[in-house]
């Protein structure tokens, strides 16, 4: 029979400074677990990134050098034809690297920290870093399963688009009408782009519903949707300041780290490290939102929810 959890009695919908705050507190106070947990994740797949991107760098001069000094003779032709083919490999293994960070690196990091949230924020239980990361790993294959059929989707939707935009404007250019055609495409270019981050806010908890909620595949799409039903703007408002208060840190120390320390090699390790420390924060913010959503949208009648809880505490 399964263990009947009690909800913290702090449980309750935050208004945006208090989610704000929320953040910081778990940034400051949990430090130990967010890093240990990042760093056993992130610091791996840098090192792997950070060995392919130095030598990407180095063939791509390379081969500039060797096209604008040397293009005239046979031999130096071929040793250009050599240096492309070097890239071209390198190139798709940049590829492989970022569909690697997009479906599993970054999924499992913020699996963890967002289970580690779930439980102290929902049931006052502080999980530890294996217990985190092992929920996060054995949801994994599913997570990647969902953001296909997420990536399937919007190709599809592009290819529509497309299409769409082809037609009108030879359908226009046969009529003689073609500036009409230019003003379609235009505003379905403007379409496209609100469209987009409009479906991206609604799906941004996809993953956070494979993890915490079981879900899988189109289930988990449409749990998502159900979250930012009627918290579209609060959900991008609060997603915009904290990826404007992320991107300012890391602008601004990324230019000292430019303007101080000379060196492509030790410039991307540092912004690595950067990077370590400041994507936790993102994906504490995004964990600290959909506990909050989560609260809103499954209990309604919160005082109801809570009464519930304390009469089964008296029965037990």
């Amino acid at each position: 029979m399964a263990e009947q959890r009690e909800f913290s009695r702090d449980v309750q919908p935050r208004d945006f400074g208090a989610l704000l705050d929320d953040v910081f507190r778990l940034y400051r106070s949990h430090f130990r677990f967010w890093f240990i947990a990042s760093a056993a994740v992130l610091i791996p797949f840098m090192v792997l990134k950070s060995i392919f991107s130095v030598h990407a760098t180095k063939n791509v001069q390379q081969l500039l050098h060797t096209i604008m000094t040397n293009t005239a003779h046979t031999q130096s032709a071929l040793q250009t034809f050599n240096q492309a083919q070097q890239q071209l490999g390198l190139s798709t293994m940049v590829m492989v690297l970022l569909f690697l960070e997009v479906l599993v690196v970054n999924p499992l990091l913020y699996g963890t920290l967002l289970h580690f949230v779930t439980e102290l924020r929902l049931f006052n239980h502080e999980a530890n870093v294996d217990e985190s990361f092992s929920r996060s790993a054995r949801r994994l294959f599913a997570v990647i399963l969902t953001q296909l059929l997420i990536f399937v989707l919007y190709v599809a939707a592009v290819v529509i688009i497309g299409l769409v935009s082809v037609l009108l404007f030879v359908a226009a250019r046969a009529v003689h009408v073609s500036w009409v055609a230019g003003i379609l495409i235009g505003l379905i270019i403007v379409a496209l782009i609100v469209g987009a981050i409009w479906i991206r806010i609604r799906l941004v908890f996809t993953t956070s519903a494979v993890i915490e909620d079981g879900h899988a595949g189109w289930s988990a799409l449409v749990r998502s949707w159900q979250l930012t039903k009627g918290n579209f703007w609060r959900s991008l408002g609060f997603l915009f300041v904290v990826g404007l208060i992320v991107d300012v840190l890391q602008g601004a120390i990324g230019l000292v780290i430019q303007g101080l320390i000379p060196g492509a090699v030790l410039d991307l390790i540092l912004t690595s490290l950067v990077t370590l420390f400041a994507l936790p924060f993102s994906f504490l913010a995004q964990a600290t939102l959909y506990i909050d959503l989560r609260v809103r949208t499954d209990a309604p009648d919160l005082q109801s929810w809570l009464h519930s809880s304390d009469n089964l505490d008296s029965k037990e």
